[in-house]
């Protein structure tokens, strides 16, 4: 079966065959580069970002939900530039990338939308990191969402290619906290445990 840019196995294929493990049936319809550049599933429903321009009967958009079924569902918030990376929370959906506004809202390469019932709404609500490039990754605890990606500003502050947001009541302050690794250069991914903030990038 043809796959544009996505799929998904069933984990007792791989844990029985994981060598000749094929896809299942999930296959959504993406179109232009079908490029997918990061995804999350929360509940029933897979959020995906990307390069593409189309999914199935939605146009001119680069963002998308689709149910475990298959199923299409409109989520086309309007970026004006590539969104990259995903962190889901119980109630809100975080979004960064390299774009500075979310349809007539301005927002500094990161967003965040509330989600009830498994919907992200359209419009964010009023978090704004203010970055001066991509958010490329995220991780969250309890007292801080961090960011990692290419920018080296958050608001008036330094900060190279890593930055920290307070949480409080689970809402992340708009303005970076103290913590400013200074990175030489990009953050890809971050990871966190009980213990330690795990960082990879392609700094020295």
């Amino acid at each position: 079966t043809a796959r544009a840019g996505l799929a998904a196995f069933d984990l007792a294929d791989l844990v029985t065959d994981g060598s000749n493990a094929e896809p299942n049936d999930w296959a959504p319809s993406v179109g232009g580069s079908q490029v997918v550049n990061n995804l999350s599933v929360h509940d029933d429903y897979a959020f995906f970002v990307g390069e593409f321009n189309c999914v199935g009967e939605f146009v001119d958009s680069s963002t998308a939900r689709v149910g475990a079924d298959g199923s299409l569902h409109g989520w086309n918030p309007q970026f004006d530039g590539e969104p990259e990376a995903f962190l889901f929370t119980s109630n809100t959906l975080y979004v960064g990338g390299d774009f500075t506004s979310v349809g007539s809202e301005i927002r500094g390469r990161g967003a965040a939308f509330n989600v009830v019932d498994g919907v992200a709404s359209l419009t964010p609500n009023d978090w704004n990191p203010d970055l001066d490039d991509s958010i490329l990754a995220f991780a969250l605890n309890e007292s801080a969402l961090y960011v990692g990606g290419d920018f080296e500003a958050a608001g008036e502050n330094d900060r190279n290619y890593g930055a920290a947001f307070d949480m409080t009541e689970g809402v992340a302050s708009s303005t970076a906290n103290a913590w400013n690794p200074d990175f030489g250069d990009s953050v890809y991914a971050l990871a966190l445990n009980e213990s330690a903030l795990y960082v990879g990038g392609q700094f020295g």
